[in-house]
């Protein structure tokens, strides 16, 4: 999910593509695992606990303004849209408040802490 061309890649393949990147791609390539695997953890725990309504990820990975859809379980329409945040900084959320205000956010424990804002929930990772 994070490298549409590593989708079928071995283990190996996926080393030797590491192993290509600088230490600055590196560190892109852990920020974008670590919050698909955010969104991911999200939609599962999401699932989980509501029975009415269901959790999925956005399709592509850069759908704009949102990660995941919020889908009414009984007629398949989305009824909301998130975007994750796993950052360390509420400068991303508020960034995203910017382009997108109508589109709520769930962030990591840390970060929705520091954000009074009615369309910041915590989304239970820290």
């Amino acid at each position: 999910r994070s490298t549409f061309d590593l989708r079928d890649a071995s283990q190996e393949q996926l080393g030797d593509y590491l192993r290509s990147q600088s230490p600055d791609g590196l560190r892109g390539v852990a920020a974008n695992v670590k919050g698909i695997y955010h969104e991911l953890w999200y939609v599962e725990q999401y699932n989980a606990s509501h029975e009415d309504t269901y959790a999925r990820t956005s399709e592509a990975t850069n759908h704009p303004g949102s990660d995941v859809e919020i889908v009414d379980a009984d007629t398949g329409q989305v009824i909301r849209e998130v975007q994750l945040k796993a950052v360390e900084s509420p400068a991303a959320v508020n960034g995203h408040f910017e382009r997108y205000p109508h589109i709520d956010v769930v962030a990591t424990d840390e970060v929705a802490a520091t954000i009074h804002d009615s369309r910041v929930d915590a989304s239970g990772i820290a």
